[in-house]
């Protein structure tokens, strides 16, 4: 795993802030996407952590199975179910788990299923 043992958070870079400030005027200021964005970055350093961006869409997370097949859901599919037979999982929780074996924009399958393994035999 790239940084093993380390506290990792992944931002999803949310577009078009402007429009969105256009549209709600200065109340948006404080709920707006870059202000959550530097809030994470902060309480991460603070922790001793960092946060490290990734694209969303060429990893595609919620989509990736560990045995490397991506299968299309749609947003009210909440549940992911790995083609590889493992539990279920709840989609989001399981992209964030996949999240942490990401290098240089791409996902180490491998260091995913290694570190799946892991946490199921500790269990």
């Amino acid at each position: 795993m790239g940084t093993s043992g380390s506290n990792r958070e992944v931002l999803r870079i949310i577009p078009d802030i402007d429009s969105n400030q256009k549209r709600y005027g200065k109340a948006i200021s404080a709920k707006s996407p870059g202000f959550v964005r530097s809030e994470l970055v902060r309480k991460a350093e603070n922790a001793g952590g960092s946060v490290i961006k990734f694209s969303t869409q060429t990893t595609a997370l919620s989509q990736t199975h560990l045995d490397g097949t991506r299968i299309k859901k749609s947003l009210s599919e909440r549940v992911h179910r790995d083609v590889t037979g493992i539990p279920e999982h709840h989609r989001d929780l399981f992209s964030a788990f996949l999240s942490r074996s990401i290098n240089q924009d791409k996902l180490s399958l491998q260091d995913a299923l290694v570190e799946y393994v892991r946490v199921v035999l500790s269990k």
